[in-house]
């Protein structure tokens, strides 16, 4: 009798674990979608519960986003450049392919002078992270991130 009951409550737990599942998978989906916050949306990525369908789309949503606030291509790189995109096993990506994406959301937000993107792509190319280390290349983003009154980039020069 005992046995039946532990099976039954077994049963029963992973019944309402995928119900559960269920529902917040739903609800990270429609979060994403309403989010207009790069922040919010990198949290939602941070999440461990966060499933394949809901990376799928929050990168299409902080791409979309991006169009008009370059803070969305920097979260999007700074997801790419910690892995949180291909955690537990849901996407394979090797790390110089992750870095390479990495640097080409920080591209972009760099393109429209967003000061942490400058200041990433420099740090990159510093440390050489991704491309070829480049003190030329790392001292020109700095100089326009200090253009740009970042004093991170007065205190690298």
């Amino acid at each position: 009798m005992r046995l039946g009951k532990t099976i039954i409550l077994k049963i029963f737990c992973f019944i309402c674990a995928i119900v559960m599942s269920a529902q917040f998978s739903y609800g990270a989906s429609s979060e994403i979608m309403k989010s207009e916050s790069p922040s919010e949306l990198y949290q939602i990525a941070s999440s461990p519960y966060s499933s394949r369908d809901d990376i799928y789309l929050l990168v299409s949503r902080l791409e979309y986003l991006g169009q008009d606030n370059p803070q969305a291509f920097f979260t999007l790189g700074k997801l790419y450049q910690e892995n949180k995109l291909y955690r537990q096993g849901m996407l394979e990506i090797t790390v110089d392919a992750r870095q390479k994406k990495a640097i080409s959301y920080f591209q972009l937000g760099a393109q429209r002078d967003h000061v942490p993107s400058i200041l990433a792509l420099a740090t990159m190319y510093d440390k050489g992270i991704g491309v070829s280390a480049s003190q030329d290349s790392a001292l020109e983003l700095w100089l326009k991130a200090a253009e740009l009154k970042s004093d991170t980039a007065l205190d690298e020069l």
